[in-house]
């Protein structure tokens, strides 16, 4: 759709990297990178991003953003966090030592200091689902009660405590202000200006549902909607939709969107099968895999996630890393069997 909307060489960089990544994925299949390497480098990363937020925060007295944006930054440190959190379980499961498990343990609050020192919102709505997933992997009918009680406790007493910290609770008192203010037809507020921005996106997908606008087509499109009164001027100048999933249906039309939602759809199946795997190698890399296809579906609703270098990817890069490992653990348990067979 895009060659037909007459898209510039520039609009196919972003296509053409899903394209780009087959060759990494094959790779990751044949050549999975080694555990030890994973874990030092989810680690590392972590922390060290840990460390530049806190400083970044400190020195400009702001949001962190890492030399990006800040959503960008704050959710893929999230991620960080996330993968540490997994590796930690990974711990508990295997008998790993104290040591190794708090060591994770605390990359994964670096995780989440990273993404609090963004004030990234959208990003905390993951949260629950990312625990979710935890849950259905590691609690058993066995444990549900020794497990699964303390845990869902302690993380409503851990969200219940941070959302009271003064920049956190400031952020979800705005959320609520713009919200309040939008029911009542102001749209001059940082939410309110993104869902008058998508209103007016669903009016345009609702002409063009197949075939999408091209970029020159859809800015006047907006503007036509400023002068008539149906879009004020603030949403119509930001930066993009802040929708993944929008901005997919408006650029490339009902096609592009179809093949980014089959991307998530077999991924998604391909990781949730697995995360209750015998296998601890296996069901972590499912774990993670699944977290991760989750989390941006869930980020892509408030920013485009699959619409910015970085945020792609680290998308790519990160699925075809867990799905190499998942996929090579259980070939090898497969030869395995075959072998005492």
């Amino acid at each position: 759709m895009l060659i037909y909307n007459g898209a510039s060489w520039s609009e196919f960089d972003l296509p053409l990297r899903y394209i780009a990544v087959i060759p990494i994925l094959l790779l990751c299949l044949h050549y999975p990178p080694t555990f030890v390497g994973l874990l030092s480098g989810i680690w590392v990363g972590a922390v060290g991003t840990a460390i530049l937020a806190v400083s970044e925060l400190y020195i400009t007295q702001d949001r962190a953003t890492g030399f990006t944006g800040g959503i960008q930054f704050g959710n893929m440190g999230l991620l960080l966090g996330v993968f540490a959190l997994g590796i930690a379980l990974f711990g508990l499961e295997t008998r790993k030592n104290a040591g190794f498990i708090l060591l994770f343990l605390g990359a994964g609050v670096a995780g989440g200091v990273i993404s609090l020192a963004s004030g990234t919102r959208g990003g905390w709505l993951a949260v629950p689902v990312v625990l979710l997933v935890f849950y259905a992997a590691y609690v058993k009918r066995e444990n549900a009660l020794r497990l699964g009680v303390p845990v869902v406790v302690g993380t409503v007493l851990l969200l219940g405590a941070v959302s009271q910290a003064p920049s956190i609770k400031a952020r979800i008192e705005l959320a609520q202000s713009d919200l309040m203010e939008f029911q009542k037809g102001n749209a001059a507020t940082s939410i309110g200006a993104r869902l008058a921005l998508w209103r007016a996106e669903s009016q345009l997908i609702a002409q063009r549902p197949f075939i999408g606008w091209s970029k020159s087509e859809h800015t006047l499109a907006l503007q036509d909607m400023v002068a008539q009164g149906k879009l004020d001027q603030r949403s119509s100048q930001l930066a993009n939709s802040h929708n993944t999933f929008l901005e997919l249906w408006i650029y490339t039309g009902l096609l592009g969107l179809m093949g980014v939602l089959f991307l998530f759809f077999v991924a998604g199946y391909g990781f949730f099968i697995k995360i209750r795997s015998a296998n601890p190698y296996t069901k972590f890399a499912a774990v993670s895999g699944l977290n991760l296809v989750l989390s941006y579906m869930i980020f892509s609703q408030t920013q485009i996630m699959l619409g910015r270098n970085n945020t792609l990817v680290f998308f790519l890069l990160m699925l075809c890393i867990f799905w190499g490992m998942m996929r090579h653990s259980v070939y090898c348990d497969a030869k395995r069997l075959q072998s005492v067979e």
